[in-house]
Order: C-alpha cells, then structure tokens, then sequence
C-alpha cells in the first residue's frame, strides 16, 4: 500500500537537497517548494517525489557553485550541447577545477561573479551582446588588464585571432626581455613574435635592448592593425584597450 503524501512531508532528493509539499491535487499533481534561499516551486508526480527523483534547479550542482536555474535558456537544443552551455561550463573549469588548476596556473586563482552562477543570467547576458558569435571566445582581462573574475562588467567577447593576439612565448632566459633570444650559432640576440599560427622574424641585433626594441616596435603596431582590421564586429571598450596596449616586459 502506497504511503500517503500530506501538507507539510518533507521529502529528500537524490540531489541532496529537501523539498516541502505546498499542495496536493492527485498521484500526477503535487506542488512543493525546495527549502532553499530561492523557495522554487514545481508540480511534480508522487511517484517521482517518493523516490528522490525531482530537480531542483537552483541546486550548485556544477563545481558546487553553477545552477541552472529557471527561464529560456537550456543546457541542450535539438540533442546538442547549447553554445551558452559550452562557454559556461568551461569558465566553471576553468576556475574552479583542481585538474584544470594544475595544468594551468593562469587561472589557479580566478573566480566567477555570483551573479554568473545562475545560468540563465550567463546565456542571457551572451544573447543581449551585440557582438555575440558562437566561435568567439569569453575573455575577461583585456578590457580590464590584470582582473581575475568573470563578471558581466569586465568580460567580453573576442574572435580567436584577438583573444590569442597579446600571447608570445616566454623566452627560455629570465634574464631576455620580451620577444628576445639568442641564436645558438651566431650568439646574436634574435626578435621574433607570434602572428597567427606562425612566428614571425623581425631581425637579429648585437644586443638585447635593441633587438627587444624592435619587437615592441612591431608589436604594437601590430596589434593596432589587427583592432583596426576587427573594429564594428568587436565590443568598442576591446578597440580601445588594444590601441593603448603597450609591451610591459
């Protein structure tokens, strides 16, 4: 004989969290309420209550901290993961993931605005973005040099091109400056920089201060023609910080 569901049970759900029920219509129609700071509400079957298997979708179940929450925006569109989701998902890995902070120290201490940890807030700050494309990248310390969180304020959305354009290889002596090495044969001191996929020469030098001027010469030049060349399809705040941009090491 089943159990009877009454005003008042509190139920507990395979996620972990509790439920209260509100109201009871039939074996089909049960309204509860999830004992939460967001007291979301959902008609569920009593079969599904008793067994543990309702959703709450405000609980942290991504890194402990993302929720899905509750609007127009899905982790899934016609079988395939959503972009809005991909992008989400991998800020949460980005910080909050013990492998992913090993491998990359980069992001060893970034954060996520708890703002972003409701998805629907996430995708639907992405959907309002005017320069919004699926193959862009979230970026969060161009506009703001040096910030550590992902937030709506301080992100943006940049093109691959742009979001790898201030990378160059560290140089193998701490003691070369930026965009400086020395050829193993000739003992010259070499400038070269990253443009695209390829490494580009700009010229061997006597010293290290000539050819790392070199570099930063070339450098900024050509990070004004890549803004130039991206300007209307990009955030304006990401065309200015790429005209200021200046090489600081």
């Amino acid at each position: 004989m089943e159990t009877k569901i009454k005003v008042g049970d509190v139920f507990k759900t395979n996620q972990g969290c509790t439920c209260t029920v509100i109201s009871y219509k039939s074996r089909t129609s049960v309204l509860i309420e999830f004992n939460d700071q967001h007291k979301h509400r959902a008609n569920v079957r009593a079969k599904h209550l008793q067994s543990g298997y309702v959703k709450n979708p405000y609980y942290p179940a991504v890194r402990g901290r993302g929720f899905m929450g509750v609007g127009d925006f899905s982790a899934y569109r016609n079988g395939k993961v959503t972009d809005e989701y991909k992008k989400w998902s991998s800020m949460f890995r980005r910080c909050y993931s013990e492998v992913d902070a090993k491998d990359r120290n980069h992001y060893s201490d970034c954060e996520i605005h708890e703002d972003w940890f409701n998805f629907q807030n996430f995708a639907l700050w992405l959907a309002e973005n005017k320069n919004y494309q699926p193959e862009y990248h979230l970026d969060k310390d161009l506009v703001f040099s040096g910030n550590r969180m992902y937030s709506p304020e301080a992100c943006c959305l940049v093109p691959i091109e742009i979001n790898n354009l201030l990378l160059d290889p560290k140089t193998k002596s701490r003691k070369l400056p930026m965009g400086v090495k020395i050829d193993g044969r000739s003992g010259r001191f070499v400038a070269s920089m990253r443009m695209g996929s390829k490494n580009k020469h700009i010229g061997s030098f006597d010293c290290p201060q000539e050819a790392h001027h070199a570099y930063v010469i070339v450098k900024e030049a050509h990070v004004k023609e890549v803004a130039n060349r991206w300007r209307g399809r990009i955030d304006e705040r990401v065309y200015d910080a790429l005209m200021n941009w200046r090489v600081t090491q």
